[in-house]
């Protein structure tokens, strides 16, 4: 379900207050026990990390066993359907908490701009003064 939904969810004040919370806990089963899709995300950066060899590779090996680990970390969000209380229900230390934590790292590592090769144009202007200078380019 996307952001409009969620709105919707929220916006008609006649609306059973506890209909508004089986729609607000329907988003939340939907989003936390999504872990396949990230999972294959995160070891699918990590085989082609590892499989790198390039002089220049887009990522230090070590963010391959960071995106690893961090995806481990997310798999007991996919037994949150079986819980409903305790450290892997939905809203649990395990499936919610450990999971929230370890994304935000996860996508800063990831994400930093400043890693060797992961501008598309370094590679081919490494060896370019002018482009480097900041006196030409494109």
């Amino acid at each position: 379900m996307g952001a409009a939904e969620v709105a919707a969810f929220y916006s008609e004040a006649e609306r059973d207050p506890a209909d508004t919370q089986l729609l607000n806990d329907l988003e939340w089963l939907i989003i936390i026990p999504a872990f396949p899709t990230l999972l294959g995300q995160f070891l699918g950066l990590a085989l082609g990390t590892l499989a790198d060899r390039s002089p220049r590779p887009v990522y230090p090996r070590w963010v391959a066993y960071f995106n690893i680990w961090v995806g481990l970390l997310f798999v007991p969000g996919g037994v949150s359907y079986f819980f409903r209380t305790g450290p892997f229900a939905w809203c649990g230390l395990l499936a919610f908490w450990v999971v929230i934590r370890s994304a935000g790292p996860r996508w800063g590592v990831t994400g930093r701009p400043g890693w060797p090769g992961n501008h598309p144009r370094a590679a081919r202007s490494a060896g370019s003064p002018r482009t480097r200078s900041g006196s030409g380019g494109r």
